[in-house]
């Protein structure tokens, strides 16, 4: 959970407590960003770009 929060911008000092539901939330729009990008990057088909 604290690896999520860091990924919301938690900063895991001494004397900042725990993560707060914000910062989770943030955190794991961030890892669903990060796992589209990832299914994009690995995905065989070639993607249509409109010029």
């Amino acid at each position: 959970m604290r690896w999520i929060a860091q990924l919301g911008g938690f900063m895991g000092r001494k004397r900042d407590g725990e993560p707060g539901v914000k910062t989770i939330w943030q955190g794991l729009r961030r890892l669903l960003d990060i796992a589209e990008t990832w299914r994009l990057a690995t995905s065989n088909s070639t993607p249509i770009v409109n010029s």
